[in-house]
C-alpha cells in the first residue's frame, strides 16, 4: 500500500535514462533547484585524492521543505551540499548517465552508479520516511553505488562539540533518511544516489480513527480536481466515502471500524493514501512489549524441526505471533481459507517480519505449487488451513504430507497454520505431532 512501481523499463540501462530525463522535464516545473547532498569517503590505504561516493540524494522540492544539513566531516569523509538550478541539474545529470562525473559543489563525483538502469517508485503514504513533506517519488540506479566504501572509525567535525562513531552514524545525520533494518541484507537507500521529487498535488494532513469517529484533513482544501474516496469496514458492513473538493471531514460512526482506507486522488491517480486497522495496531504494540520475545521462546515447540539459530529464531517469532494475535482479528469466524490469509498477512506485517505471499513456487511436474507465504531469509514455507466439518484431522494430515513432499525440495522449514473455528479438530496435540514427523511444525487455532 505504501509504495508503487512505476512502469520504467527495466533493460536495456539506455532505456531507463530515456525515460528518466523524460519524466525529470516534467518533474523539475515549479521547483526552481535540485537541492544536491552527497557523501564522500576514502578508505584505508586509498591514495589522498581518491574520493568514493557512500550516499547521496538530490531533491526536488521547494526550498523551504529541503533543511540544510549542517556536517563538516573531517579526514576521511566529505560531505558535498549544493542547491543546483534544476535545468542545470539535468545536463549535469546527462554525462554521468553516459558514465562521465557527476559534478557536485564543483567537485567530480565518480564511480557513482548513474550509469546503470533505473527504476522508479511512488511514495503515497511512507513519504515520512525520506524525509519528505508531500507524497514523493523515488528514483534511483538498480545497481547502488560501484565499491560503495565502509568506514568503522570515529569520524571527527570541524565543530568539536560532534563526532561520529562511523561512517553509517555520519549518513544517519545527513540522508533525512529513516534507516530499516533488513534481515540478512541492507538498507539499499544508504548505498545509492538517489532523486525524490516531492508532489505538491495534494496529500492527507491528519488521519485520526476513533470508536465514534473518523477524521481527516487534507491539503490544498476545497480543490475540485480531487477527490476523497474510501471504505470504512465494521461489523454492519462497509460504507463507502466520496467527496469532491475535499477539505476537513468528520464521518460519525455507530460502531468501532474493523478497518479504514483512503485515497485522495485525482483523475485516475492516486496521490495519497492512509489505512488503519485496529487490531493490527493492537498486534503491533504486542510484538513491541518487552516480554514477546520471552513468549517466542516459550511458545516454538522443543520438537521444532529447525536447521539453524536463525530460522529457529525466526519459528519462535512467528509460532508466538501467530498463537498472541491471529484470534484477534476475527470478530466472527472466518468462511474461507482467503480470509484467514488475509488476517496471517497482518500478523506477520505488525510483527516485523519479510515475506513473500503466493509469490515463489516449487516444481511440480510440469507445474508449480505456491505456498500462501514464503519467508526467503528463514528458509521457510507456510502454509494456511481452514479446518472444516469435511476437513478434519486424517485428510489435514493427508493435505499436509502431499505438501510437505513438494514444499521440501526448495524449503528446509515449513510451518502450517491451522485455524479451526468450529471445533472441528478433535486432538490438535496428536495433529501436531503427526505433522512433525513429516517434518512440518504446525499452529492450531480454535476460534
Amino acid at each position: 500500500m505504501t509504495t508503487t512501481r512505476l512502469t520504467w523499463p527495466y533493460q536495456p540501462a539506455a532505456a531507463t535514462h530515456e525515460t528518466l530525463l523524460a519524466w525529470l522535464d516534467t518533474a523539475i516545473q515549479g521547483v526552481p533547484f535540485a537541492h544536491a547532498r552527497v557523501v564522500l569517503a576514502r578508505r584505508p590505504g586509498d591514495a589522498p585524492d581518491r574520493w568514493s561516493p557512500a550516499f547521496g540524494r538530490i531533491d526536488l522540492a521547494q526550498d523551504a521543505d529541503v533543511p540544510r544539513v549542517e556536517c563538516h566531516p573531517r579526514g576521511p569523509v566529505r560531505f558535498l551540499q549544493e542547491a543546483i538550478p534544476s535545468a542545470a541539474f539535468i545536463e549535469r545529470l546527462r554525462p554521468a548517465l553516459r558514465g562521465g562525473p557527476f559534478v557536485v559543489a564543483g567537485e567530480p563525483v565518480v564511480a557513482h552508479g548513474l550509469a546503470g538502469p533505473w527504476e522508479a517508485y511512488r511514495h503515497n503514504s511512507d513519504w515520512s520516511e525520506f524525509g519528505a513533506s508531500w507524497p514523493c517519488t523515488v528514483a534511483a540506479p538498480s545497481n547502488g553505488v560501484e565499491r560503495r566504501p565502509y568506514l568503522s572509525e570515529i569520524i571527527e567535525d570541524e565543530d568539536p562539540a560532534t563526532v561520529f562513531p562511523d561512517l553509517e552514524a555520519l549518513l544517519n545525520h545527513v540522508a533525512g533518511i529513516r534507516r530499516v533494518y533488513v534481515p540478512g541484507g541492507q538498507d539499499l537507500r544508504f548505498s545509492r544516489i538517489q532523486i525524490i521529487q516531492q508532489d505538491y498535488r495534494g496529500r492527507i494532513d491528519t488521519f485520526i480513527v476513533q470508536k465514534d469517529r473518523v477524521s481527516v484533513e487534507v491539503t490544498p482544501k476545497a480543490d475540485p480536481l480531487l477527490r476523497l474516496v474510501g471504505v470504512i469496514s465494521g461489523d454492519g458492513g462497509p460504507r463507502n466515502i466520496v467527496e469532491i473538493g475535499p477539505s476537513k471531514h468528520e464521518f460519525p460512526l455507530r460502531e468501532p471500524p474493523q478497518e479504514v482506507k483512503l485515497s485522495l486522488r485525482v483523475g485516475d491517480e492516486t496521490l495519497a493514501e492512509v489505512w488503519r486497522d485496529p487490531r493490527f495496531e493492537r498486534a503491533q504494540r504486542l510484538f513491541a512489549s518487552p516480554s514477546f520475545d520471552d513468549w517466542s521462546r516459550d511458545d516454538v515447540e522443543e520438537e521444532a524441526v529447525v536447521d539453524d539459530g536463525f530460522a529457529e529464531a525466526m519459528l519462535a517469532k512467528i509460532t508466538a505471533a501467530i498463537q498472541r494475535a491471529l484470534r484477534e482479528f476475527f470478530e466472527t469466524p472466518p468462511k474461507n481459507e482467503k480470509e484467514v490469509q488475509k488476517a496471517v498477512d497482518r500478523v506477520l506485517r505488525s510483527a516485523g517480519i519479510e515475506f513473500h505471499r503466493e509469490k515463489e513456487r516449487a516444481p511440480l511436474g510440469p507445474t508449480a505449487l505456491i505456498p500462501d507465504f514464503t519467508v526467503p531469509d528463514a528458509d521457510l514455507a507456510i502454509e494456511i488451513k481452514l479446518a472444516k466439518h469435511n476437513l478434519r484431522d486424517s485428510k489435514l494430515i493427508q493435505q499436509l504430507s502431499q505438501d510437505a513432499g513438494i514444499y521440501r525440495t526448495k524449503w528446509r522449514n515449513i510451518i502450517a497454520i491451522i485455524y479451526d473455528p468450529g471445533g472441528h479438530i478433535r486432538n490438535p496435540e496428536q495433529l501436531k505431532t503427526a505433522s512433525l514427523q513429516l517434518g512440518i511444525n504446525t499452529i492450531v487455532i480454535k476460534h
